[in-house]
């Protein structure tokens, strides 16, 4: 076995900017074994010629370059192929793996990251911190941190500008990577070769993988696209049918179809394309001229190229160690709401769970949203993981009714004084209470008070049934605005009775319906 790296003009039509290209393979029994055309000459003949298989973001098996690392069932890692990485492979539990160019990088069940192997580019220089999912690619390595935030390490030949915002998981490829954002949408980022960054799809998706040259992703829908250089059909023509997972290696791709199956296209020379045996895959993982998964029942299985002895399984069980970790549920503090009717109060709130190994689905009972009666209710809430781990919490709701009666007095002023002691007033007071409808009021004066004459106020209160009392007042102005009224005699006729004319009396009234009267005259 040996590498040949011949100097070549990619025949596809490499891109215009690239000033060299080269087709690296692997002379296997005098044949020259195409890979796929590479975008930048390698140098180092010890290297390793094919491409990093993206991984989905728990596994217990990742194919490499021309190597495959896997968890063990008790969480430690092995890794087997290629012998002259001798790299040591580090110590711990670990929930995930994921073997690139010529190292790989596992993330420990507390998330804390290792990675191992070829250094060169500083790939395996992981960053503090923990993760949920990580992928190792050609030189460099990518990884979504606990808080969905993305950060990248490695070849800074790239000169790739990471894009921002919250992911849920990520590819690394051959010369750029890809992530799917928490909302749906991808990001492709690196060099350009083969239209990988511009040509990323529009939509929503589930999982990207990025191979070498070519990225291969699941739509919402669960149909694949993909795209980058198709020199051996890795990219058109694609099978039909719905798929939960898709992994890129080489020049090949594999996928998971929903019922279990596995499909695979592109180039088949070792015999990587095609799924070594029937039934049904819980996980595929293409490398650079092999493939590996895990069938449904936990068996491990590898098929392609065996020369490096990256097929040939370890002894000793492979595949994820027991999920015991239940997930971290995260309750709000106790609630107290106001009623807004006699059944209480509708009450909204926040419930989250976050699970290290997978997905935590939390229900609540009653459930957000619910309409809470009067009272202290108690709200259990249970997050449950995929393995069935749960993790319960309570919280109260406290429904109060602390808002009066809000009252109202309808009366008419000025009212016009009837008699010395002012008028008659009488007015209507009602009040209204969200839960306790509309409590009796009582009001001082009453209604049907004699109000003197100036000015009086009329204080009405009111309590519901939560004991809350409500006051509302009025002023009610009585006044005497009528004039008296005169009662004049006729006119008089007198005889003079001397030279000063004559002495003449009258009488002359007066009546006030309010009060008493004065009468003057002039004149006398």
């Amino acid at each position: 076995m040996g590498y040949v790296v011949t100097w070549v003009i990619d025949g596809a039509g490499a891109p215009s900017h690239l000033e060299k290209a080269v087709v690296v393979g692997r002379v296997v029994r005098g044949v020259l074994v195409a890979l796929g055309v590479l975008g930048a000459l390698v140098l180092a003949a010890s290297a390793e010629t094919v491409s990093a298989a993206s991984v989905p973001s728990s596994g217990a098996i990742s194919a490499g370059s021309n190597f495959t690392c896997g968890i063990r069932t008790d969480g430690t890692l092995v890794c087997w192929g290629d012998p002259t990485l001798g790299w040591t492979i580090p110590l711990g539990t670990f929930s995930q793996v994921s073997s690139g160019f010529s190292h790989a990088c596992g993330i420990r069940i507390d998330g804390s990251l290792a990675c191992w192997g070829d250094n060169a580019s500083g790939q395996t220089n992981a960053p503090p911190g923990t993760f949920s999912q990580v992928s190792s690619g050609n030189g460099f390595t990518c990884a979504v941190k606990t808080d969905q935030t993305l950060v990248c390490w490695g070849d800074p030949s790239l000169g790739w500008t990471i894009p921002p915002g919250t992911f849920s998981q990520v590819s690394s490829g051959g010369f750029g990577a890809c992530g799917v954002r928490t909302d749906g949408t991808l990001a492709c980022w690196g060099l350009n070769l083969y239209d990988l960054v511009s040509n990323t799809p529009g939509g929503t998706f589930s999982q990207v993988s990025a191979g070498y040259l070519h990225t291969c992703a699941v739509q919402s829908g669960g149909t694949v696209v993909c795209w980058g250089s198709n020199s051996f059909g890795q990219v058109s023509p694609l099978p039909t049918g719905i798929f939960s997972q898709v992994s890129s290696g080489g020049s090949h791709t594999c996928g998971i179809q929903v019922d279990g199956t596995v499909a695979c296209w592109g180039y088949n020379f070792f015999g990587q394309a095609p799924p070594l045996v029937a039934g049904t895959f819980s996980q595929v993982s293409s490398g650079g001229l092999f493939t590996c998964g895990v069938q449904t029942d936990g068996t491990p299985v590898c098929w392609g190229d065996p020369t490096g002895g990256e097929t040939t399984l370890p002894a000793g069980g492979l595949g994820p160690p027991a999920d015991t970790t239940p997930p971290v549920i995260t309750l709000p503090a106790n609630i107290t709401a106001e009623a807004t009717g006699p059944s209480g109060a509708v009450v909204t709130y926040a419930v989250s769970a976050v699970d290290p190994d997978d997905a935590a689905t939390v229900s609540c009972m009653p459930a957000s949203g619910s309409t809470f009666p009067l009272g202290l209710t108690t709200v259990s809430c249970t997050a449950t993981d995929t393995h069935g781990n749960t993790a319960s919490g309570t919280f109260t709701v406290t429904v109060a009714d602390t808002t009066p009666p809000v009252l109202t007095i309808n009366v008419t002023s000025p009212v016009e004084a009837t008699g010395p002691n002012g008028a008659v007033v009488t007015f209507t007071a009602s009040a209204t209470d969200a839960v306790s409808g509309s409590p009796a009021t009582i009001c001082t004066p009453p209604s049907g008070s004699t109000f003197p004459v100036g000015s009086t106020t009329i204080t009405c209160t009111a309590t519901d049934g939560a004991g809350n009392l409500g006051t509302a007042t009025a002023t009610v102005v009585v006044e005497d605005k009528t004039a008296p009224t005169l009662s004049l005699p006729a006119n008089v006729t007198a005889e003079a009775t001397g030279p000063s004319g004559a002495v003449v009396t009258y009488a002359v009234s007066a009546t006030d319906p309010d009060d008493a009267t004065t009468v003057a005259c002039t004149p006398i």
